[in-house]
């Protein structure tokens, strides 16, 4: 087994790629809303569908995290937990305790973060402090497996990866000076969302009681289009 090698699901049926494939096709659509006022502009609202494959990845892998593992792990907990990690990364950063990230953060991760945070001026920071959980917006997770190589006779090591994206919705009076300039002014009251992915880890070796850890946000908490 390849050290850092992430289990993949390349022995699906060509059948069903190709099912698979027709449905990505189709994807995002588009649904037009009902009773728009006259003289309104039409808003057009993304439906997303997810991934079959990646779904079938999730699934199999949360499977066996909690069978083969034997350790606890329920998907949708964990995407609900994510705003309030980042709400306590925010905590810590605007209280001067950027010392207590290491356990939440790996070393790196935590250098970028601190490093992202003192590039926002004094109003961006408290633009950002005032984020509330339903400004973070965790999506589309994706579940990968990384298993180093072992000695014979010894515990299989095992851990989960996780890569999630976050929209986080930001509006634009707190951020005019980054904004380009053509940005239209009909969005001053109206939050937009940013993107950053995001990456957590967890040891998942039977018998050990491993702890969540961010890996990569990217330039979070300063916004993509500041970096």
């Amino acid at each position: 087994m390849k050290n850092l090698l992430f289990a993949s699901c390349k022995g699906a049926r060509q059948d069903l790629l190709q099912i698979g494939c027709m449905l990505l096709r189709k994807r995002c659509t588009q649904r037009q809303m009902s009773n728009v006022p006259e003289g309104k502009p039409s808003v057009n609202v993304v439906m997303l569908v997810p991934n079959p494959f990646i779904s079938f990845q999730n699934w199999m892998f949360g499977f066996m995290v909690r069978g083969y593992f034997q350790q606890e792990f329920d998907l949708s907990e964990f995407q609900r937990a994510c705003p309030l990690v980042c709400l306590s990364i925010l905590d810590k950063l605007s209280n001067g305790k950027s010392d207590e990230l290491d356990g939440l953060l790996k070393p790196e991760c935590a250098r970028k973060v601190i490093q992202s945070w003192e590039e926002l001026n004094p109003e961006e920071k408290n633009a950002v402090q005032r984020s509330k959980a339903q400004d973070l917006k965790f999506m589309r997770p994706k579940l990968r497996m990384r298993m180093p190589d072992h000695g014979s006779g010894s515990e299989l090591k095992a851990f989960l990866n996780i890569q999630i994206i976050l929209l986080h919705l930001f509006r634009v009076p707190d951020w005019k000076a980054r904004l380009p300039p053509g940005f239209s002014a009909t969005l001053q009251n109206v939050p937009f969302p940013v993107q950053h992915i995001f990456e957590f880890e967890r040891e998942v070796t039977r018998g050990v009681d491993g702890a969540w850890r961010l890996e990569d946000c990217e330039s979070w908490p300063l916004p993509k289009f500041a970096a």
